[in-house]
């Protein structure tokens, strides 16, 4: 698996993760402080990871970090059961046609 996917997936499921902890786990967000820290500081060095990756641009990592975190977070409002509004469609679309450009278009 490429390098970029790895660290942008590294980055962005712990992300959405922890904002599906934060709606769903009982009590003040304090109490879980001791799980939130750590995922943040995965969440910090993946990115890092993503940014200093050999030949990826800046655009590039954020462009798989966006796509990452966008995909993950359509699937985190169907297991909430939230309902995605029709412009989180669309800029999900527009997230993976960035992303198809950015590998296809050299």
């Amino acid at each position: 698996m490429n390098q970029i996917i790895v660290w942008g997936l590294g980055a962005g499921v712990p992300a959405v993760a922890l904002e599906y902890m934060y709606r769903t786990l009982p009590g003040p967000w304090a109490h879980w402080l001791w799980l939130y820290g750590p995922l943040q500081l995965l969440i910090g060095y993946s990115i890092y990871r993503l940014v200093n990756a050999p030949g990826v641009t800046l655009l590039d990592a954020l462009v798989v970090f966006a796509g990452a975190t966008a995909g993950l977070r359509v699937l985190a409002s169907f297991m909430l059961g939230d309902t995605i509004r029709r412009g989180t469609w669309v800029a999900f679309g527009l997230v993976l046609l960035a992303n198809l450009v950015r590998t296809y278009w050299r």
